[in-house]
């Protein structure tokens, strides 16, 4: 548990340093790309703590938690205009065009 508390800990310091409001309106791509991966491993965060869960209850609480997370960082890509598997700063995205565009 504590691995998964420090990478939230880090997931949360890369949302505070994203200053997502500032991103969006200055179309900050290098952060928006940094803010919706954070995003996505805080959803796949939720989703092993929740895997490991035995309380009904507590795994209903944190997979509504990962799909907030998930659907936070989706938000996020549709303020990038040419999302690319490669970020403003040269690293690698989580997310694939073809995923944040279906047919």
């Amino acid at each position: 548990m504590g691995k998964l508390s420090d990478a939230a800990a880090e997931f949360q310091k890369t949302l505070d340093t994203a200053k997502l409001s500032f991103s969006i309106e200055h179309v900050d791509i290098p952060s928006l790309y940094a803010a919706a991966d954070a995003y996505a491993g805080m959803g796949e965060m939720a989703t092993a703590e929740a895997r490991k869960t035995k309380a009904d209850s507590a795994r209903a609480k944190l997979v509504q938690k990962a799909r907030e997370d998930y659907e936070s960082g989706m938000n996020i890509w549709k303020h990038i205009a040419n999302p690319s598997r490669i970020s403003g700063n040269g690293y690698a995205a989580t997310i694939e065009a073809k995923e944040l565009y279906p047919d």
